[in-house]
């Protein structure tokens, strides 16, 4: 019977050190996870060949993390335009964990994302869409009014007039109004939808 004892004792041995390793285990202390890197683009929407601002948060602090903006949704490899977060294309001398980097949009119109790339390779952290739009259209000219034909009309009391719009929005709600010089613009004698002639 001792081959038995023995294997019982081997048995009940390894049992414990079973519920030693486990137990050391769940005693190790909780080992804190890094917050996310938080990315933020400003403005969402710009015109084309704009400044946006790529801001970084909460970044590993790699002294080659960089950050790129590309067409939204293309391959982690391909990028337009890229800086480290000391926004040149030369590392900085320590490791940012934060950091505001002032890019230039792209030309073309559409859907961009910006990216944080960890030390220096396609491994992205975090991601933001924002949009380009064509450079605005220059204001229109300002609406002209003539009254009589003139725009510095003298009338009769009483008189008929004839109110001519050019260069107006073209809504279908505009109107005219008869009303004192320099009175508020909210005051006024009489009015009129424009139509058209």
């Amino acid at each position: 019977m001792p081959t038995i004892l023995s294997l019982r004792a081997r048995r009940e041995t390894h049992c414990m050190r079973w519920a030693a390793l486990l137990a050391a285990l769940l005693a190790w202390p909780a080992v804190a996870q890094a917050p996310s890197v938080t990315l933020i683009v400003s403005p969402r929407v710009v015109a084309s060949n704009g400044l946006v601002t790529v801001t970084v948060a909460n970044g590993p602090a790699t002294l080659t993390d960089w950050v790129a903006l590309a067409v939204a949704g293309s391959d982690d490899t391909s990028y337009l335009a890229w800086d480290y977060l000391n926004s040149m294309q030369t590392p900085p001398g320590v490791g940012l964990s934060s950091a505001s980097v002032v890019m230039t949009a792209p030309a073309s119109p559409g859907s961009y994302e910006a990216r944080f790339y960890y030390n220096n390779g396609f491994t992205v952290l975090a991601r933001i869409p924002f949009t380009v739009q064509g450079a605005a259209l220059p204001p229109p000219p300002p609406a002209a009014i003539a009254v009589n034909g003139s725009t510095n009309a003298v009338v009769s009391e009483g008189s008929a007039l004839t109110v001519t719009v050019a260069n107006g929005p073209a809504t279908l709600t505009d109107w005219v109004a008869l009303a004192v010089a320099g009175s508020d613009d909210t005051s006024y004698l009489a009015w009129a939808y424009l139509r058209k002639v």
